[in-house]
Parts: C-alpha cells; sequence; structure tokens
C-alpha cells in the first residue's frame, strides 16, 4: 500500500489564517473518527474553533459541528472516498457552539488496522483567511441557487420590463425552446389565445417581498400549449425570479375526474327518468283502460238510438265517429305506454317493434292529430320530399314521440301567432353535432321541426339535450321531451343539429341513417 504523506494536505489554494502569527500545531485542528462515524479524538485547536469541550465532542459524531449547509450525499460521498481509502480534500462550513459559521480547508486521511483494512479517518482542518470565507459562502449559494433552479419545471429571471434575462434548462427542455430564442424576449410571446396580457397585468403589479401565485397557459415552440403554475418574485433591482411548474398531468386528471363525474351524474338522471316513467306509464295505463271501458258503453249506447229520427241519426254517426278516434288516439297511447315501459327497462320482453316503412305517411297522420292540439293561431307549412323513406331501423311510436316533443316545443317557442314547419329529405352532410359534439359525415335522411319563435340563447344549447334541464317555467316543462327525442336518435345511430337565432326562431334538424329508398316511389 502506498504510503500516505502530509504534504497532501497543502494541495489546497487558500492561504490559512495569519500562518506566521502561531505555530504550526497551535493553528491545526485535528479530531479522529472510528468506522461509525464517532468521535475517538480531538485537540485542542479543534476545542478552540468549535466551542466545544473534549468531553462534549468524544462520543458524538462530526454532526455536532454541522452547519447544516452541506447535503446529505455531499458527506456521504466524503464517506465513500475515505472508505475506499483515498484522501479527500476541499472546503467545509461548520458551525461554532455559539452558532456562527466558519470555513476550513479539510484533509480526511483514511486510517487502518494491522491487516490493512480502513477502520476510521483523521480529519486536519486549516481554518481559512476571512476573505477566502466571503468568497467560499458567495461560492456555496451561487451551488445552492444553481441547484434550485435546475431541480424545478422552470426557471426564468426577467427585467423590469418582463424580457428573459435568464431561462434554466428544464424550462427549454419542456416548452422546446433555446436559450438563445428567448433571451431579450417578452414573457407576453409566450402566451396563449385568451390569456394574453393576463401575465404582464400580474407582473406590473408584483410588489417587493409579496410573491404572486396563478395559473395559465403557454405556448411551446411547436404550436401546442401546456398548462402551468407560475409563481412570481420581484427583487430589490425590479428584476423578477419567476418559477413554473408543469400541472398538465394535473389538468388532464381533474378534465376525467369532471367527465367521470358528469357522466355518473348523468347516469344517475336517466335512472330516475326511468323510474319516474315506469311509474307514470302504470297508472296511465290504468286511467287509459277506464276511458277506453267509457268508450265502449258510449258505442253500445250509440248503436241503441233510433235511426229513424234524423237529429238522432245524425248523433249516432258522431258519437260512433268519436268513439272510433278515442279508439285510435288509445291504441296510440297504449303503443306509448308500451315504449316507456321499454326505455325504463319494464317491458321488454313484451314489445312489438312497428317499423317505419312510410316516413311521409306516417307523419302526416301525426300531423292531423297535432292540429288538434296546437291553436290555430300556429299555422303548419309542411314540405315532405317526394319519395318514400324507409326507414325500418326506427319504431312508429319513437316517430310520434320525437314529433310530439318537437312541436309542443315549437308550440310553447312561438307562444301566439307564427309558423311551425315541417320538412324530409335527403342531405349530404360534414358537421358536428349538437348534442354530443361528434363529427358527421355521410348521407342522412333529414326530419327537420322549426319555428319562427324567440331562439335559444347560446350558453342554453348544448344543456336543452340533458335530462330535466329547461328554459321553461316549473309549470310549462319537464325538460325530459329532447333528452328522450336524443336517446332514440342515438340508440339508432342518428344525429341532431339545431340552427337558432334569438328573436328569430328555431329549427331541430334529425338526421336518420339512410340505409335505402322503397323502389316505388324514388325518384332520385
Amino acid at each position: 500500500m502506498t504510503e500516505l504523506t502530509k504534504l497532501q494536505v497543502f494541495k489546497s489554494t487558500f492561504v490559512v489564517e495569519d500562518p506566521s502569527d502561531l505555530p504550526l500545531h497551535e493553528r491545526t485542528s485535528i479530531s479522529k473518527t472510528n468506522l461509525d462515524g464517532m468521535i475517538t479524538y480531538v485537540n485542542e485547536t479543534f476545542c478552540k474553533e468549535s466551542g466545544y469541550s473534549s468531553e462534549e465532542l468524544i462520543g458524538q459524531s462530526h454532526k455536532i459541528v454541522s452547519s447544516n449547509i452541506h447535503s446529505h450525499a455531499f458527506f456521504e460521498g466524503i464517506w465513500q472516498v475515505v472508505k475506499s481509502g483515498q484522501i479527500w480534500q476541499g472546503e467545509i462550513c461548520n458551525r461554532h457552539k455559539n452558532g456562527e459559521l466558519y470555513w476550513s480547508n479539510v484533509s480526511f486521511y483514511p486510517t487502518f488496522d494491522t491487516e490493512g483494512v480502513v477502520n476510521g479517518n483523521t480529519t486536519i482542518r486549516f481554518k481559512v483567511t476571512k476573505a477566502q470565507q466571503s468568497v467560499l459562502t458567495q461560492k456555496l449559494k451561487a451551488q445552492q441557487y444553481d441547484s434550485l433552479i435546475s431541480g424545478i419545471a422552470g426557471f426564468w429571471h426577467l427585467d423590469e420590463m418582463g424580457d428573459f434575462i435568464e431561462i434554466n434548462d428544464q424550462y427549454c427542455q419542456a416548452s422546446g425552446y433555446t436559450r438563445e430564442s428567448l433571451i431579450y424576449k417578452s414573457i407576453s410571446e409566450l402566451e396563449t389565445v385568451g390569456n394574453e396580457g393576463e401575465f404582464m397585468e400580474i407582473f406590473n403589479s408584483l410588489q417587493i417581498e409579496q410573491p404572486q401565485y396563478f395559473e395559465t397557459k403557454h405556448k411551446r415552440q411547436d404550436g401546442s400549449t401546456w398548462d402551468i403554475r407560475i409563481m412570481l418574485s420581484r427583487q430589490q433591482d425590479q428584476s423578477v425570479h419567476v418559477f413554473s411548474w408543469d400541472i398538465s398531468a394535473r389538468k388532464k386528471e381533474e378534465e376525467e375526474k369532471k367527465f367521470l363525474l358528469n357522466q355518473l351524474y348523468h347516469l344517475q338522471k336517466m335512472e330516475s327518468v326511468g323510474r319516474l316513467t315506469s311509474g307514470i306509464a302504470h297508472d296511465f295505463n290504468n286511467l287509459l283502460m277506464a276511458i277506453t271501458g267509457y268508450n265502449e258503453f258510449n258505442k253500445f249506447s250509440a248503436e241503441g238510438i233510433d235511426s229513424g229520427n234524423p237529429k238522432l241519426s245524425e248523433l249516432k254517426a258522431e258519437i260512433i265517429a268519436n268513439s272510433t278516434q278515442i279508439d285510435v288516439a288509445c291504441s296510440k297511447s297504449a303503443q306509448l305506454i308500451e315504449k316507456m315501459l321499454v326505455y325504463c327497462r319494464r317491458n321488454v320482453e313484451n314489445y312489438v317493434h312497428n317499423p317505419v316503412l312510410d316516413l311521409n305517411a306516417v307523419l302526416r297522420e301525426n300531423l292531423q292529430m297535432l292540429r288538434s292540439i296546437i291553436p290555430t293561431t300556429i299555422q303548419f307549412e309542411v314540405d315532405l320530399a317526394e319519395q318514400n323513406f324507409d326507414l325500418s331501423k326506427l319504431d312508429e311510436t319513437n316517430l310520434n314521440q320525437m314529433m310530439v316533443n318537437l312541436f309542443m316545443n315549437a308550440r310553447d317557442a312561438i307562444q301566439s301567432k307564427g309558423v311551425i314547419t315541417l320538412k324530409t329529405h335527403v342531405v349530404e352532410i360534414v358537421d358536428f353535432c349538437s348534442c354530443c359534439q361528434v363529427e358527421i359525415n355521410g348521407r342522412f335522411v333529414e326530419m327537420s321541426v322549426g319555428d319562427n319563435g324567440r331562439g335559444i340563447e347560446a350558453n342554453s344549447i348544448r344543456p336543452i339535450f340533458e335530462p330535466f334541464y329547461t328554459t321553461k317555467r316549473v309549470e310549462e316543462g319537464t325538460g325530459l321531451g329532447l333528452s328522450l327525442v336524443v336517446g332514440i336518435l342515438h340508440n339508432m345511430r342518428g344525429f341532431i343539429l339545431l340552427d337558432t337565432e334569438v328573436g328569430v326562431g328555431s329549427t331541430f334538424r334529425l338526421l336518420f341513417p339512410f340505409y335505402e329508398l322503397s323502389s316505388e316511389k324514388m325518384n332520385l
């Protein structure tokens, strides 16, 4: 093993304090430590420099004089060097018993047992000059500062105008910019559309020793955006230190959580709709049975009227005609009840699907019924395509239900005098569904119901398709009509578009998948 020499102690470039005033042994601080890091010996100079007596030091680790300025990794590195049998030299800051800090040039020499195994170390310290202590303190602060700004997502040093003076590597890597491309540019150039002036407003109001935090979006070099959290701190020279953290992952997690909560809320609402629908359907079915029964009594009574009397004969014909219309209405109502029970999963096995084989014919039949319940002050304008649309995927009861909901909404939007339009035709369309905001691209059969009523406010367009949302007063609407229309459309892979303008009116455009046209009346 190479012999260790004392000459290695004097390799430091730092000058020992007052070298001519005291002999070498009086200005050399010496301590010995075992392999467990416990002090086994200190000389008088060590005690004088540290302010502790030998009794207070022996049996303790060097943490007793630690300044807590150096990191744990720093001392771990020293121990690794010493345990490997090598000498470590450098500058260490210690703390006097009275709390004052002092720097020393330190050499750690490993000590060995008789078999040449490291069993501890001998430490020799020389206290450096006051000038050198100041240099070492500034050097350590600079290292700590560099360590700090390199360990966060972003650090910027801005001048009093908000222009970059310094940027750390982490921000450059995360944003895609080079340091050279940002230096002397304004921070406002990184703001995204919609956030213009936000940073500079906070920057200009910033006071010394009053840091401010806020969250915003910034542009990357490739044009993409990212969410960041920012802390600004104004310095004495009016420049500003800015620390930033990438919070894109947190924001994404929050958005996903919000989406899942909305989905859960939607499912809970739909479950409530199902329970409500089931209860209403059963109660209405009981009332319908009573109506049907009394209608049969009316027809039976009408049969007994003497047809020889002209007036009574006319009354008999009117009663029978009215009873027939009641039967038709009751039949449609019964089909609607069946559909309501299917909707809430109460009667799926007994439901019979009635396909729409002639769309225009079903619409004309429904118009007769709707004409009787909508005021005559509201006109109907009908423009049905000449060809016969075969929408066998659509149930006739579903179509009736959609028409009633849309016409009732149009009636309420008009309030007094106006026009409700009904149109059908084939369209080639590229658009976004007004309800679910998914892209629509293809050929569809479009059925539109429009009005010249009050129109819909922009902030109500998305919510109106949700269950229980309504712009009407409590006694005027349940908020279920449009949600049922959308549910029926989505079940058959259809879409809905809304054209509306406040004060002009609204048009709901229902898009049904275009499967085929009946060959008998196809004029395309």
